[in-house]
């Protein structure tokens, strides 16, 4: 470990925490700086979590549709062009 100068940040419980909000946040989709604004200064708002999740989720899902229609759109092009 070069430049390693043995000095170690140790991390509490209430840091701990934090971390595990922010990184359920970030797995729904929400960027950094919504993360920031929704967990400034206060713990998460959780009543509006699980509609924030249904929020993103529903945006996922639309995305995903999309996706799947332009890939079997794909699928139907080459089937006509190889038959």
């Amino acid at each position: 470990m070069s430049g390693f100068r043995g000095v170690w940040r140790v991390y509490g419980p209430s840091e701990s925490a934090r971390l595990h909000q922010v990184l359920t946040l970030k797995s729904l989709g929400l960027s950094l700086a919504h993360i920031g604004r929704l967990l400034k200064g206060r713990t998460a708002n959780l009543p509006a979590l699980p509609a924030l999740q249904e929020d993103v989720l529903s945006v996922r899902i639309n995305d995903l549709m999309r996706a799947r229609k332009a890939v079997q759109a794909a699928l139907s092009k080459v089937a006509r062009l190889l038959s």
